[in-house]
């Protein structure tokens, strides 16, 4: 592992990342800026796949990194993409292989920090999975606990949105970064699985069910689409219940969602 290619993948990524929020949130007049958009998260995606293993040396990892945004697949739609689209996906394809290949040494000796992220290998999420379905039996069907199964020992689930309004997640992120090497692991629904930097942390629901944890599986948050957000482990579940006195009033139920 190269410091100076991690220097690039990261600034590969940061490119990526900024240019999608510019896209959506500051600049709705710019045309085909969904399709843009979608184009840089299919690159981002593969940018994120390489692995720090694989970034041997500055040379190698500039065409390594390229060879992955140019093998990008974009997202399938019903309706296909037309050449004006196509035309400004590829044009925000080239501005980023213009973009990695212009960075000279000098300017990835000293970067900026930037959370760190990347998806893990196939082996590595199968193997977490396993995990997770041995210490707490999740992963056996498509939903966890409060959708699926009774609770098991040490979780609870708890109402989304009142939790998220009632515990501060900075606290959360810097409790449990003290037991993970400051970096956590997270499985989605769509198996593209992630380890990230605590400084990103988000465990809950995007539009896409998702666990939050450990390699160790000391802790697991399960964020589901029912409002329900599930937390497992001693000493998680204690730091909640510390800083939010009225936790036993936020218990999910499935009445509460329109469930029953």
């Amino acid at each position: 592992m190269d410091q100076l290619s991690m220097n690039l993948q990261t600034l590969a990524r940061k490119y990526c990342i900024e240019r999608i929020t510019h896209l959506y949130k500051e600049n709705p007049k710019i045309k085909h800026r969904f399709e843009r958009q979608y184009r840089i998260e299919s690159i981002l995606l593969e940018i994120e796949k390489v692995q720090p293993e694989e970034l041997k040396n500055l040379d190698q990892s500039k065409l390594l990194i390229r060879a992955a945004i140019q093998d990008a697949k974009d997202v399938q739609r019903s309706i296909p993409f037309d050449k004006h689209e196509i035309k400004a996906m590829n044009q925000e394809r080239n501005n980023i292989i213009d973009y990695v290949c212009g960075l000279q040494e000098s300017e990835l000796k000293t970067i900026d920090r930037f959370f760190y992220r990347r998806v893990l290998t196939k082996q590595e999420s199968d193997n977490i999975r396993g995990s997770l379905e041995k210490i707490w039996g999740a992963g056996r069907s498509r939903y966890w606990y409060p959708l699926d199964d009774s609770p098991p020992d040490d979780v609870v689930a708890f109402l989304s949105w009142r939790f998220q309004k009632e515990v501060n997640l900075k606290k959360i992120a810097d409790f449990l970064s003290k037991q993970s090497d400051d970096r956590y692991l997270e499985l989605r629904e769509d198996h593209i699985d992630y380890e990230i930097d605590f400084s990103d942390f988000y465990p809950y629901y995007e539009g896409i069910e998702k666990y939050s944890c450990s390699k160790e599986m000391n802790w697991v948050i399960y964020s589901s689409h029912e409002e329900s957000v599930t937390i497992a482990g001693k000493g998680l579940i204690s730091l909640i219940k510390s800083i939010w006195p009225n936790w036993m009033n936020q218990i999910w139920k499935p009445e509460l969602v329109g469930l029953k």
